[in-house]
């Protein structure tokens, strides 16, 4: 539902999504008020589908052309978060950037251990590797990135940040609404 576009929760079991879904659902709602936007209640919940956990499947409503609205909305959260986290890092100083969180539990494969390799991470993430995996190219900017790190500076990564959203845009806007990908099990 489009007034809850954007809202997630990622547990190991159904119960778990469940139980922390009232706790996203206010994170959810501040981020909307920040911007001058606002969601309802939860309301009731009824499971709709299910996947196993080991499953790189879409759901069935992600198998449904886009329509213009949820293109919309998905735009929208994107430019608010991006901007967010610009914010965030032109008002952090390089300790803060750079600071390791000991008791932070990460997958082994994780590279983004500070808050600078998390923001690099987002556009790295957005920029090349979603777009990548529907066939779309990289952005200039990160054409010939071959390796996440070391995470740039503070000004070379907001400029990348400002930079690198129009190519995101631009390819979402100009996607065709019903695309289908199935790559490596991944759909």
């Amino acid at each position: 539902d489009l007034e809850h576009w954007g809202l997630w929760v990622d547990a190991a079991s159904e119960h778990e999504v469940l139980g922390a879904l009232e706790t996203a659902h206010e994170q959810f709602a501040r981020f909307l008020e920040a911007h001058d936007s606002t969601c309802g209640p939860i309301g009731n919940l009824s499971v709709v589908e299910r996947h196993p956990p080991s499953e790189e499947g879409a759901y069935d409503f992600e198998r449904r052309p886009a329509t213009e609205q949820e293109r919309h909305r998905t735009l929208e959260l994107y430019r608010w978060a991006r901007n967010d986290l610009v914010q965030i890092l032109e008002g952090a100083s390089n300790a803060e950037l750079d600071w390791v969180d000991p008791s932070r539990e990460l997958p082994r494969w994780a590279w983004w251990h500070t808050a600078r390799q998390m923001a690099w991470h987002c556009v790295i993430t957005d920029s090349c590797y979603y777009l990548a995996r529907v066939g779309i190219p990289s952005p200039e900017i990160l054409a010939g990135l071959t390796s996440p790190l070391p995470a740039p500076a503070t000004g070379e990564l907001v400029d990348v940040l400002a930079r690198s959203p129009t190519h995101v845009e631009t390819w979402i806007e100009r996607m065709p609404a019903n695309r289908e990908v199935v790559r490596d099990g991944e759909v």
